[in-house]
Parts: structure tokens; sequence; C-alpha cells
């Protein structure tokens, strides 16, 4: 009974361990966090706010036009390596800022004159109506937290080779996009981890005006 007990905890311990390991490969997107990344006094960004970086990534570049605040980006390797004896990097996660100031886009002037909450208002029925015809590799979810309120949209292509989803808040300022670039099509059931992991990182989010 004893050796049957221990045989049960041993495979059961093995088993959470697959799984765990499974949800952090699986993921494009890390459940651990950094320091916070500070974004103030930006020209492309009417409000200040941090966040903690995901760890695993690094500062990219830029942004080249006039929404794109910075770029990190995570090769992750599998631990091959190549003829020199470097990692060969499988995995490229790209990890992006924007900031949209409505002022800027002319087609985006009646934000201007709305409350918060009229434009919460706006983008749930805009994504409601959205979901009657909502493509099989897209979905979207509704996130308040922080006295915020956040969209968080995904999808993927096979053709194109890509999976992307983004979170994005929305003022009568500006939005405010914190999203994540795959070349790696994940199976469906990764949904549940980025979107778990992408909530953490919004959980981390604060303005700082």
């Amino acid at each position: 009974m004893e050796m049957r007990l221990k045989l049960f905890l041993t495979i059961f311990l093995i088993n959470i361990s697959v799984v765990n390991s499974q949800s952090k490969e699986e993921s494009i997107i890390p459940n651990d966090f950094g320091e916070f990344y500070y974004v103030k006094n930006h020209l492309k960004s009417l409000r200040d706010f941090r966040f903690k970086l995901p760890n695993g990534f690094e500062v990219f570049r830029d942004g080249r036009d006039n929404s794109v605040v910075k770029v990190f980006k995570q090769m992750v390797s599998k631990g091959k390596v190549d003829f020199f004896g470097n990692p060969i990097l499988s995995k490229n996660v790209e990890f992006t800022i924007t900031t949209l100031k409505w002022k800027d886009f002319p087609k985006y002037s009646k934000i201007l004159n709305m409350s918060d909450i009229e434009i919460q208002n706006v983008m749930i029925e805009n994504l409601k109506k959205r979901d009657k015809n909502i493509d099989p590799n897209e979905f979207f979810e509704f996130y308040n937290v922080n006295n915020q309120f956040w969209t968080i949209i995904g999808t993927w292509s096979k053709e194109k080779n890509l999976y992307l989803i983004m979170c994005n808040h929305y003022s009568n300022k500006q939005s405010t996009q914190l999203s994540f670039h795959s070349t790696t099509i994940p199976k469906q059931k990764n949904i549940i981890y980025d979107i778990k992991n992408i909530k953490l990182l919004i959980d981390s989010f604060e303005f700082l005006d």
C-alpha cells in the first residue's frame, strides 16, 4: 500500500511538473516579470505610465512612426547550437508599446469630446457587433482592473505565419496598447495561457499622471 502511494505521488508530481513546463513553453507571454519599465515625458504619449517588463525581453528598437514608442524582442533557444557553437534561436517574439493620440488622427477627433465611460461603451458595442461575424481564428475579452478598462484581442494566421495578442486601454486623450507578435503559430489551447499572462502584465500597469 505504501509503495503504491509513493508511486501515485511520484506520477502526480511528474504530471504537475509537465503541465507547468508546457504552460510556460506554450505561452508566448512569460508569466514572470522584472523591473518596472517607465514611459515618461515621451513625445508620442500624452500620459506617463509604467509596467513590469516581462522577463526575457530586451529593447530592440524605437518606433519608426508617430505611435510606436518602443519595440522589445525575445529570442528563445531550444538547446541546439550551430557549427560555431552559438545557440540556434528558434522562437521569435516581439513586444511593442504603442500610443495613439487621438488629436493626431482626424478620423478619431470625435473621441476627444467623449468621456472615458462613453469611449468604453463604444468599444464594447463595436466588439460585440464584430463578434457576430468573428473569424474563428480571432478572440477578444474585456478586463477591468485598478479602475481601468482594457480590451484583450488576439488573432493568428497560418498563411501569414503570425500570432498576435494585444491589450488596449482607451481614454479621451489616447489609446495605450501593449502587444505581442510571434512568428510561431500556437495551438488554440495556448490562448488560455496567453490571456492569463497578459492579464498579469495589465495588473502591473499604472498611469503616473
